[in-house]
C-alpha cells in the first residue's frame, strides 16, 4: 500500500482550487533573510530559436468519449480546458458539455501526451512531444478559445509552462528529466524561446546552479518576472528542497526549511505564487498514514511557515487562492478558509471518493473519480453544499 501510494504521489501533480467566510489569519513572523548573491560563475549561453508561425484551419468537433482527463484547469464558473492524452478540450457550460478543439494536424493515433497551458478561456498552450527525443516538439497556441491554432517548433518535448502573476507576455516553460532540469522563455507568443537555466546530473556542486539527481522532482514558480522559486526533493541535497533566484532563473540560491519529523520522505507539490507577497506549496508525508502540510509565506518569500498536518491522500487537493483551500483526507473532503492553519468538514462530500480536485475559486469546483465502472465529473458552484454529476464515461 505504501509504495502504492508513494509511486502515485511521484507521478501526479496539480494546480488549482478552495470557499467562503475568511477567519482572521495567524500573524506571520517575517525573519530577515539576505539577499541571494549572484554566483560569480558564468551564466549559461543561449540562442533564440526562430520559429515560423503557421495558422492552422479550425478543429471539426467530434462525438466520443472525452474522459478521463490528463490535465484538467477550470478557470471560473463556466469555463475550463481539459486534455486527454493528445486530446484539447473546451467547456464553456461549467462541465456540463465539452468540445473537442484539438488542432487538425494533432492525429489521435499518437501515444504521447500533451502539456497544457490555460490562463484564460481564450488562451491556451499546448506542447505536443517529439516521438524520437526530448528536446523536440510542436507548440500549438490559440487566443480563441480553439477556433484557430498557431504552430511553432519547441526546443523541448514536455514542459510545465508558467507565468509571473502580474505578467501578460513573458511565459516560461520547465523541463525536467531524470538526470535533467531546464528552464525556457519566451516573449512573443512562443515563436522563439531563450534557454535561461540548463543543469545535469554531477553539477550538483556547481555554484548557482539547481541540484539534480536521478529521482529528482522538482517545480518552479515565478514571484516577478526577477523572482523565481523552486521546490522539490533531490537526493543530491537530502530530500526536500526550496531555492531562490533573483536574475529570472539563471543562478540560484537554496534557503532554509524546518520540516517536520516523519519517518519516510517528503513530497513537494503545487509551488505558486498567488501575488507577489503570498505563496505556498504543499508537502505530503508520513509512512502507514500519510500527512499534507503547507509551507506559506506572506512577506514574498522572506519567511516560509509550516501549517499544522493534516490526514490526506494522493494528489487530491486545491487551492485556487492565498486562503481557501481543499484536501481528501481519505473519507471527507476538508475546507481551510485561512490558508490552511485551521480545517473544517466541508458541508458535504463529492458522491464518490475523488482522484482528483479543480476549483477555480471558494465556491466553484470539479471532483473527478475514475475506477472500473468508469469516469465521472462532479461539480460544486455553492461551495460544497451540494454536488451535481456534470458528465461520465461508462466502459
Amino acid at each position: 500500500m505504501k509504495k502504492l501510494l508513494l509511486s502515485l504521489v511521484l507521478m501526479l501533480w496539480a494546480v488549482s482550487a478552495c470557499a467562503p467566510r475568511i477567519p482572521p489569519v495567524p500573524s506571520l513572523q517575517a525573519q530577515s533573510l539576505p539577499e541571494a548573491t549572484p554566483s560569480p560563475s558564468p551564466a549559461p549561453t543561449f540562442t533564440a530559436v526562430p520559429s515560423p508561425t503557421e495558422t492552422l484551419p479550425a478543429p471539426v468537433p467530434s462525438s466520443g468519449s472525452l474522459l478521463p482527463f490528463t490535465q484538467l484547469t477550470r478557470l471560473d464558473a463556466l469555463n475550463g480546458w481539459g486534455v486527454r492524452d493528445t486530446r484539447v478540450l473546451r467547456t464553456t457550460d461549467g462541465g456540463r458539455t465539452w468540445q473537442d478543439v484539438t488542432p487538425s494536424d494533432l492525429h489521435s493515433e499518437m501515444t504521447v501526451t500533451l502539456s497544457g497551458f490555460f490562463p484564460s478561456a481564450e488562451e491556451a498552450w499546448v506542447c505536443l512531444p517529439a516521438l524520437d527525443r526530448y528536446d523536440s516538439g510542436t507548440l500549438y497556441r490559440t487566443t480563441d478559445g480553439g477556433q484557430t491554432w498557431q504552430s511553432a517548433p519547441a526546443p523541448f518535448g514536455w514542459a510545465n509552462f508558467f507565468r509571473a502573476p502580474a505578467s501578460a507576455q513573458t511565459v516560461l516553460a520547465q523541463v525536467s528529466l531524470q538526470g535533467l532540469v531546464e528552464l525556457h522563455r519566451t516573449r512573443d507568443g512562443g515563436q522563439t524561446w531563450e534557454l535561461v537555466m540548463r543543469s545535469t546530473a554531477g553539477d550538483e556542486d556547481a555554484p548557482g546552479r539547481l541540484p539534480v539527481g536521478m529521482h529528482t522532482q522538482w517545480q518552479i514558480a515565478a514571484q516577478d518576472e526577477q523572482t523565481l522559486w523552486a521546490a522539490g526533493i533531490s537526493p543530491a541535497v537530502d530530500g526536500l528542497y526550496l531555492y531562490r533566484s533573483g536574475d529570472g532563473g539563471v543562478r540560484w540560491e537554496r534557503r532554509p526549511l524546518d520540516l517536520p519529523q516523519s519517518p519516510s520522505g517528503f513530497y513537494a507539490e503545487g509551488l505558486r505564487f498567488f501575488d507577489g507577497q503570498s505563496g505556498a506549496f504543499s508537502i505530503f508525508y508520513g509512512s502507514e498514514t500519510f500527512q499534507r502540510a503547507f509551507f506559506v509565506t506572506r512577506d514574498g518569500g522572506a519567511s516560509w511557515q509550516l501549517t499544522p498536518g493534516i490526514p490526506a491522500v494522493g494528489n487530491t487537493w486545491s487551492a485556487p487562492d492565498a486562503l481557501h483551500w481543499w484536501v481528501w483526507d481519505g473519507e471527507n473532503l476538508r475546507l481551510s478558509q485561512d490558508g490552511g492553519w485551521t480545517w473544517q468538514t466541508a458541508p458535504a462530500n463529492p458522491p464518490e471518493t475523488p482522484e482528483s480536485l479543480v476549483f477555480s475559486d471558494p465556491l466553484t469546483g470539479w471532483a473527478v473519480q475514475y475506477d472500473e465502472n468508469g469516469h465521472r465529473l462532479y461539480g460544486t458552484t455553492d461551495g460544497a453544499q451540494t454536488w451535481e454529476l456534470l458528465a461520465e464515461d461508462v466502459p
